[in-house]
């Protein structure tokens, strides 16, 4: 069985959820289906955020929380396309956001 921390922020407090799996999929894997039901039953909207201490910036407001889910080793981004087929959605980006930056910028100064 995996185990995987998920730390939660909401305003002043936080916390930590874990998510459980029999199966080696990606922890994103699990919880972006009960992410989906959520929205399905609340309304609301997701925005996925590279960097804990932006979304923990984020999570100061009224209406938002932050989920901080654990780093993905390449080995088990890999062994997560074997075992789930699909990639869960926003998972192909990788890396520190910063990085991500100097990426988008040197594109489109090509």
């Amino acid at each position: 069985m995996y185990r995987y921390p998920v730390e939660w922020i909401a305003g002043g407090q936080r916390g930590t959820i874990t998510l459980d799996q029999a199966c080696d999929a990606l922890p994103v894997a699990i919880l972006q289906p009960m992410l989906d039901r959520f929205l399905r039953e609340h309304g609301g909207h997701i925005d996925y955020i590279h960097g804990d201490d932006t979304a923990a910036e984020l999570a100061q407001r009224e209406d938002a929380v932050a989920l901080l889910l654990p780093n993905i080793s390449k080995d088990d981004f890999f062994r997560g396309i074997v075992m789930d087929g699909v990639l869960p959605r926003k998972t192909f980006s990788m890396g520190h956001a910063q990085e991500k930056r100097y990426y988008l910028e040197c594109r489109k100064i090509r």
